[in-house]
């Protein structure tokens, strides 16, 4: 096979090269969901239900957009809040907004009952606004819109389960056009799934390179030698490219879940360039000068078992992800498992047929006798005082090997999608606010069937 490899490597690079400009060609058509819901089968019978209450009900979210100040009620703030309501409203996407402007105030006279609204004019002078708080406090279908302490004040606007959540762009933009000493901040499922579809496109941009700069830092750290740094990235990124371009093929979705196989391919997909690569640099510096051709040829049949039993117990032990509930999960162990099987014909086929390109780079003997690479110096540390102290790693391992298991049993599932965010994000603050000063924005929904007959009297 290693005669192959050699004899055909121009094929077998071209080959590898064509696949991934394929795979890109179909990243663009890639989409985001970050529909929490859409992650669980339809099957399931909470979401079965579910979907039978929307199509009786008419299925509709809230988000809450809040005003945040010292004091909320004042006269700028409240006709903020009622231009903000106004504007909101005309905003197609959204079928209605509750404010405090359309509450309310219930009045006995004469043994009639009046209805009049709440805010018929706002107060322009301080004894009036210490009025209009103890009128607020005692008014149920007023006070829902503030809290306690006057700090918030929100609008309540009711979106239709079928409008994009990207209306939120919409909100913001309205809000940008009303400025004020206020902060706002939005709540609710719709902008939490808004804030996630950001943050998953945020960190495919950030992360992904930054993660591919510490394997190159890494990689030229230890091999000191670009064809060290190239192939063993190339191999990566080819793996990466591939798994994405698979997924758009599929009509997959990046979810929360699949933002980690590029990570996963990262970590697992560069270990076999990097052994053949330090095998190839222990031949090209041995006594006996080889050719790059007889290099590659050898490092091949020294590694191509080892690598390949590697490669296939990972893809075995990642493959175990089809067994997860939710969708994306089983999603992320098959385009997982396809990158690394990918990058694993790549280590065995396309780096000894892209290295036999180039000139074996020789060491110095008399400076390599003086000085040893830092690697090679820090390994052979490491060794000695394994082999001088086995006891200790014996100890040190066991002691590890005990917490954890301990600390298998204080794990906790957690299945909030609030609590994804940091406290400092804004989704964190926001919901942090309404938990503490509404009383939550998460709603349960309860349908009671009737199967009696109506009653022909009453009973």
């Amino acid at each position: 096979m290693q005669d192959k490899i050699i004899k055909y490597r121009s094929l077998i690079v071209i080959t590898a090269m064509v696949i991934t400009l394929l795979s890109l060609l179909l990243i663009p058509r890639l989409q985001i969901n970050s529909n929490v819901d859409d992650y669980v089968p339809d099957t399931i019978k909470n979401k079965v239900y579910l979907k039978e209450l929307d199509s009786i009900f008419g299925g509709s979210e809230m988000i809450l957009l809040m005003l945040h100040s010292e004091d909320v009620v004042n006269a700028a703030t409240l006709k903020r809040l009622e231009s903000l309501a106004a504007d909101l409203g005309e905003l197609e996407g959204l079928d209605r907004i509750i404010s405090p402007f359309n509450a309310q105030e219930i009045s006995i006279d004469d043994g009639f009952m009046s209805m009049t609204p709440f805010f018929e004019e706002i107060p322009d002078n301080q004894a009036d606004f210490v009025s209009l708080k103890k009128r607020i406090a005692a008014n149920s279908m007023t006070n829902r819109f503030f809290s306690d302490d006057f700090s918030l004040v929100s609008l309540v606007l009711i979106k239709n389960t079928k409008t994009p959540d990207k209306i939120i762009d919409d909100i913001k933009g309205i809000v940008a056009n009303h400025p004020g000493s206020e902060e706002v901040l939005l709540g609710g499922l719709p902008f939490i799934r808004y804030s996630i579809e950001g943050n998953i496109l945020t960190d495919l941009i950030v992360l992904l390179p930054i993660a591919m700069f510490l394997m190159v830092f890494m990689l030229y750290f230890s091999f000191r030698e670009w064809k060290g740094v190239f192939m063993p990235f190339m191999i990566v990124l080819m793996s990466i490219i591939l798994s994405f371009g698979l997924m758009s093929f599929l009509g997959w979705k990046i979810s929360l879940f699949s933002i980690l196989m590029p990570i996963m391919i990262i970590a697992i997909a560069n270990d076999y360039g990097i052994h053949l690569i330090a095998h190839y640099q222990e031949l090209a510096r041995g006594e006996e000068k080889l050719s790059m051709k007889q290099i590659c040829k050898q490092i091949y049949i020294d590694l191509k078992k080892p690598i390949f039993i590697t490669g296939i117990t990972t893809i075995g032990g990642i493959l175990g992800l089809l067994s997860h509930t939710m969708m994306p999960a089983a999603e992320l162990g098959v385009l997982t498992a396809i990158g690394i099987g990918f990058a694993l014909l790549l280590s065995l086929w396309f780096l000894p047929a892209m290295l036999s390109f180039f000139k074996p780079k020789r060491r110095d003997t008399q400076t390599e006798q003086k000085k040893a690479p830092i690697v090679d110096r820090l390994l052979g540390n490491m060794g000695n005082w394994v082999t001088l102290h086995p006891k200790k790693i014996i100890t040190i391992s066991m002691i590890v090997a005990v917490i954890g298991v301990i600390g298998v049993f204080l794990l906790k599932v957690d299945t909030n999608v609030e609590s994804y965010f940091s406290a400092k994000s804004e989704v964190g603050r926001s919901t942090k606010l309404i938990n503490e000063k509404f009383g939550g924005s998460q709603f349960i929904g309860i349908r009671k069937r009737n199967n009696k007959r109506p009653c022909s009297r009453p009973c």
